[in-house]
């Protein structure tokens, strides 16, 4: 018995670390998303205020839990799935299908508003997450700087990643063959980069 505890503890302490990790790695790939929604939007020649909504809406499944609106309509279709069908039916069904929700729907809803707002004060207003504001970016504005501009936009988005207890005691036991984790999160990044072509935009070629 007492043996296999001890091999359940180390199971579960490798399951759980791997499912942080695939999680992670979704994490990144919407950041990666995040970043080339950005770089499109202001290779077209949106200002800076503009690419950081597009940037943000395109990080939404990064965000975590909605701020603004407060109150939303219950999610009518998944209540009845999980009121009619047992744990088995209800993992077929949502394989099988794309379950769209009232809470979906009325969140999308809201993006369109969100992106045509002119100021951070109105847009907290219309959309918002607690998360949103640990997504940042660079390279969302115009100029020169740490970002390229020249034959190329390069945009960088970032955001820390907490680590749960489990993963942290993964790190500090192969501290000995790896480097120690010295921190309780890690910094996940988003890069794209685009042709810079929206002065083209701006440019009517004397017509």
């Amino acid at each position: 018995m007492i043996e296999s505890v001890v091999v359940m503890l180390v199971l579960c302490l490798l399951f759980f670390s791997l499912f942080q990790l695939a999680h992670g790695f979704a994490r990144r790939e919407v950041l990666r998303h995040a970043a080339a929604r950005a770089a499109r939007a202001r290779t077209v020649g949106f200002n800076g205020w503009m690419v950081t909504k597009v940037m943000r809406t395109a990080a939404i499944p990064n965000a975590g839990r909605m701020l603004q609106p407060v109150t939303v309509p219950g999610d009518d279709v998944l209540r009845r799935a999980l009121a009619a069908r047992g744990p088995g039916e209800l993992w077929d069904w949502s394989l099988r299908s794309t379950p769209d929700t009232s809470r979906a729907q009325f969140e999308r809803a809201r993006i369109p508003d969100y992106l045509a707002s002119e100021n951070a004060a109105r847009a907290g207003y219309i959309l918002d997450y607690v998360d949103w504001d640990a997504i940042q970016g660079r390279g969302l504005g115009g100029g020169t700087g740490a970002i390229g501009w020249r034959d190329t936009l390069e945009v960088e988005v970032e955001q820390s990643y907490p680590l749960s207890i489990l993963v942290r005691a993964l790190y500090d036991w192969v501290g000995a063959l790896t480097p120690a984790l010295r921190a309780d999160s890690l910094t996940l990044r988003g890069r794209a980069v685009i042709e810079n072509h929206y002065p083209l935009y701006l440019d009517d070629r004397g017509l």
